[in-house]
């Protein structure tokens, strides 16, 4: 399984130049993580140009029952983020974050590059959290998966760590910024558009959407553990660009490292 995960990593290094998406296995009912969400927000998406249709993930799974929500999706990273194989999952997550860091990102640490623009006196949360390298000290991380979590906790008891879900979690500029790296391209298009204006809900300075650049082409085996990437690639840049005019944001957009990594910074 770890040779599996070694070479989805890998793939990041020299993508293929090929569109073609292999077969993928049909999603299977994981448990749905008991999750906290927040004071319902008075902005909405409702005015935002409708989603393409048909909708971008199955509406019925093989055995005819519906797909398990989309953070529990076993197809993400061939593992998912729940269960005996979520646990795997954030086991070698940190790993692959390393691998990938050196290797596809010839040694630059994204994540870092970006903590150092985030003054040390602010009140941060990092929405879509994972196992935490994306956290800021002392900032407050969010995430549905509780088996990610359990490992956000154990190196990095310097931060709070909540359960709960992006879209709705949090109360009204509760933080000065809020940060999310590297989860906008594992969720379907609805959902990262919620994700996006909560985070500008919660927080009542800036927002920093850090992700895969769209210009990127990911291999095949890249592919087939991001069930989400390819409509993530077409639209992430319209996204944040509709989210930023809903509310009269400002907008940036900045690579980090060219090729691979970008962020958008959304300031009130």
């Amino acid at each position: 399984m770890q040779a599996v995960l070694l070479l989805c990593a890998l793939s990041l290094v020299v993508p293929a130049r090929s569109k073609a998406n292999p077969a993928r296995p049909q999603p299977v009912r994981a448990p749905t993580p008991k999750i906290t969400t927040g004071r319902p927000s008075a902005f909405t998406t409702e005015s935002w140009p409708p989603l393409p249709t048909p909708v971008e993930t199955e509406t019925l799974t093989s055995t005819g029952s519906p797909p398990p929500p989309y953070w529990s999706d076993p197809r993400i990273h061939n593992l998912g983020n729940a269960g005996i194989l979520g646990g795997l999952h954030a086991a070698v997550a940190p790993l692959f974050t390393h691998l990938i860091d050196r290797v596809a990102y010839k040694g630059v640490d994204a994540r870092a590059q970006i903590h150092k623009t985030i003054a040390p006196d602010l009140r941060v949360v990092d929405l879509c959290c994972g196992t935490a390298f994306s956290a800021t000290k002392g900032a407050t991380g969010v995430d549905t998966s509780a088996q990610m979590l359990a490992m956000a906790r154990l190196h990095r008891p310097d931060a709070i760590f909540v359960q709960g879900n992006a879209e709705t979690w949090g109360e009204d500029a509760a933080f000065d910024v809020a940060t999310v790296m590297y989860g906008m391209h594992e969720m379907p298009r609805g959902a990262r558009r919620k994700v996006l204006h909560n985070a500008m809900r919660i927080a009542r300075k800036y927002v920093l959407i850090v992700d895969i650049d769209p210009s990127f082409c990911p291999s095949a085996m890249m592919l087939s553990g991001e069930p989400f990437i390819e409509e993530y690639l077409r639209n992430i840049d319209e996204d944040v660009q509709e989210a930023a005019a809903h509310r009269a944001w400002r907008k940036a957009r900045i690579e980090v490292v060219p090729g691979h990594v970008v962020m958008w910074r959304l300031d009130l």
